[in-house]
């Protein structure tokens, strides 16, 4: 059964609750543990689909994911991973981040998605596009090679 873009680690985090994490804070049941690790599983499969498809076409993309480096503290974020996202791209790499699992000081886990990670950037970064279908990602793609979007088929 092929996954769309967006289903990647949803079904794995409302299976295991991960999103609400727990109110006990470090005292986690194994339940919630395996959820956190299943929904990465799937989340960073993803990003590796994505960015093996953008190095084949020429684009120097690295895979960023965001748990460890990012930290929330009840779903807000307490701690960013953007100075890693600046290394990157001021090394002359394309960072391809997506939406993940976040440590929560408060309740041990959380999911922070990708639209929160744009939020957060401050205008930091320039040129970000967010790829939810496969329409977005042909855009990013045409984009980097600076094709012109009215001029390909739909």
């Amino acid at each position: 059964m092929k996954q769309r873009a967006c289903s990647f680690g949803h079904f794995q985090a409302k299976q295991h609750d991960v999103a609400y994490g727990s109110l006990t804070g470090s005292a986690v049941s194994p339940r919630l543990r395996r959820g956190l690790c299943l929904t990465r599983l799937s989340v960073t499969k993803l990003n590796r689909l994505v960015t093996d498809q953008l190095v084949r076409t020429g684009v120097p993309a690295v895979g960023i994911s965001p748990f460890g480096t990012w930290k929330t503290a009840f779903k807000n974020v307490s701690q960013t991973g953007i100075d890693t996202v600046k290394d990157v791209l001021d090394s002359g790499y394309v960072p391809v981040l997506h939406g993940d699992c976040a440590l929560d000081l408060e309740q041990h886990c959380c999911i922070l998605s990708g639209d929160t990670i744009i939020e957060v950037r401050d205008g930091e970064w320039e040129g970000i596009f967010s790829c939810t279908t496969v329409i977005g990602l042909r855009f990013a793609l045409m984009k980097h090679r600076n094709i012109d979007l009215e001029e390909t088929p739909r």
